[in-house]
């Protein structure tokens, strides 16, 4: 249930991030969806394991598609999974019992797992708009460092999670 929750809270965050990267950057690059995408998707991935962090990661694709938020919107299916599955298993190598995730294990779970979102956007970027490589490296390598700052976001909002008693140790 709680892995819903996360979930609706994701889709209403990313209605507006992505009308903001619609508007900002024309539909290229989810930049601030890749930004606040994983202060949603981490805890899912964390605190669920492998089901919750695909019930995070694949509601809110849903809703952009209907509601045609991004033009990158199809994607969001393969983006959000390809962040959500290899964050669940790092977390799950990382995790041992009686002990909690650190920052440094989060961390490197995340920086491992915000390059894989970025890949299906890559492909359309080559092979739908036709970018050359050098646009396709710049906003790879912009996407990239937007998703990872977002662990700035995230972690301490799922240390709050964790501490409000929501989701268990």
């Amino acid at each position: 249930m709680a892995s819903l929750f996360l979930a609706l809270g994701f889709t209403v965050n990313m209605q507006i991030t992505e009308r903001i990267d619609t508007a900002m950057w024309g539909g290229i690059s989810p930049l601030w969806g890749l930004f606040f995408f994983s202060l949603w998707n981490m805890p899912g991935a964390i605190f669920f394991g492998l089901p919750g962090a695909l019930i995070v990661a694949n509601i809110n694709p849903i809703v952009a598609n209907l509601t045609a938020t991004n033009p990158l919107a199809p994607t969001f299916f393969a983006t959000n999974t390809l962040y959500a599955v290899p964050m669940a298993l790092w977390a799950w190598y990382f995790k041992r019992p009686g002990e909690g995730l650190t920052f440094t294990q989060i961390s490197i779970a995340h920086f491992l797992s915000i390059p894989l979102a970025v890949v299906p956007l890559a492909f359309i970027w080559l092979f739908v708009l036709n970018f050359t490589i050098e646009v396709i490296a710049f906003w790879f390598v912009a996407s990239a460092v937007f998703g990872w700052a977002g662990i700035f976001v995230s972690y301490p909002f799922a240390k709050k999670l964790l501490e409000s008693g929501v989701v268990q140790r």
